[in-house]
């Protein structure tokens, strides 16, 4: 077993250290938990749309998406890869696969933006007529911190699904062109 920091080292000590994170909440407080979830068509079969929702896959339609393989450090998607995604003016949200079943297009990630919410996301590709797929996109927020989260707040159903619908909007582009659009969206 290695003991040489790595490079994201600063990561799992900023997790560790925390003092919150090894103190109980305050009884009777409530951390908000929002659950969304809204399905988009994606006119390829599903073993391809699934494809895209695995992380390298994601880096073909969603411009600004840059993931940072830790293990394995080739973005092979399975069970238990971790990465890291950055986001102005926000510690880097750490991302395990937690459920890969290629055979059943079914993924689903953990994330943790430390201070800021747990996430889990869950995507199901199904088909939908002969070429085409309906993708499920389910989130699951909860914030992780006392104080009012913006995001949260303003997460209605009418957001969430201009949201997700503007990933299918980056998704169609990629399929036709070949290339992620400028803003997808995302």
């Amino acid at each position: 077993m290695s003991t040489r920091p790595t490079p994201h080292a600063g990561v799992a000590a900023a997790l560790s250290a925390s003092p919150a994170a090894h103190a109980s909440p305050p009884a009777g407080l409530v951390f908000p938990h929002v659950e969304r979830a809204h399905a988009i068509r994606v006119e390829a079969p599903p073993a391809r749309a699934f494809a895209l929702f695995e992380p390298v896959g994601e880096k073909l339609w969603a411009a600004g998406w840059h993931p940072e393989f830790l293990h394995p450090a080739d973005g092979e998607a399975r069970e238990g890869a971790v990465f890291l995604t950055r986001a102005a003016g926000e510690p880097a949200t750490v991302w395990m696969i937690a459920l890969h079943r290629p055979e059943e297009h079914h993924v689903a990630y953990a994330r943790i933006t430390p201070g800021i919410r747990a996430v889990r996301v869950d995507v199901r590709c199904r088909p939908d007529g002969t070429d085409a797929t309906l993708a499920t996109v389910a989130y699951e927020y909860t914030a992780l911190s006392e104080e009012p989260d913006p995001y949260l707040e303003g997460l209605d159903e009418a957001r969430y699904r201009e949201g997700i619908e503007a990933w299918g909007g980056a998704i169609a582009h990629h399929l036709r062109h070949g290339t992620a659009p400028a803003d997808p969206g995302h």
